[in-house]
């Protein structure tokens, strides 16, 4: 009996190990898990700031696009106004009546804009004598255009910032 108590004693004692090795296995395992969750917790500040800066930088370029397209927008307005100044002035010098005031006033008013777009980096493009290019100029009519045409006549000018074409010149050739 006393050897059947042994063994009892022995496989209890067996069991109540393996229960406790299982045991500190599934510590071991809630301890890493754990270690996981606190170290997430201490990224969890960088990954919001990263991501505060990532809008921050996104919403910049947003806004400079933003200003880019109304810059344009707004000069492009300011165009349609050089345009008419423009025929204005010539019809005024047409009638041979350069001293008129009005003539000097429209001269200041045309002087100031073409200021203000050189102030603000705006090239004028198109001028007589140079060579036709289909990316800076535009033909009036459906003219045939040969190697190493020149302009002949310009409509209306064109514009560009830094390289950027805003308006084709309006010419002929």
């Amino acid at each position: 009996m006393n050897l059947s108590k042994n063994k009892k004693n022995i496989k209890e004692k067996k069991k109540r190990k393996k229960n406790i090795i299982n045991q500190l296995n599934k510590i071991k395992i809630l301890k890493e898990k754990i270690d996981e969750k606190k170290k997430q917790i201490k990224e969890l500040p960088l990954r919001f700031f990263a991501t505060i800066e990532n809008i921050k930088k996104n919403t910049k370029n947003q806004c400079l696009l933003i200003k880019k397209d109304k810059k344009i927008e707004f000069f492009n307005k300011i165009f349609l106004i050089i345009d008419k100044l423009e025929k204005i002035i010539k019809n005024i010098f047409q009638l041979k009546d350069k001293n008129n005031p009005k003539l000097k006033g429209i001269s200041l008013i045309y002087q100031s804009l073409l200021d203000i777009i050189k102030k603000n980096n705006i090239q004028i493009e198109g001028i007589i004598g140079e060579e036709y290019n289909k990316n800076i100029h535009q033909l009036k009519n459906k003219q045939k255009i040969k190697k190493n045409s020149k302009i002949k006549k310009i409509l209306k000018k064109g514009y560009s910032i830094n390289k950027k074409i805003i308006r084709k010149a309006l010419v002929k050739i």
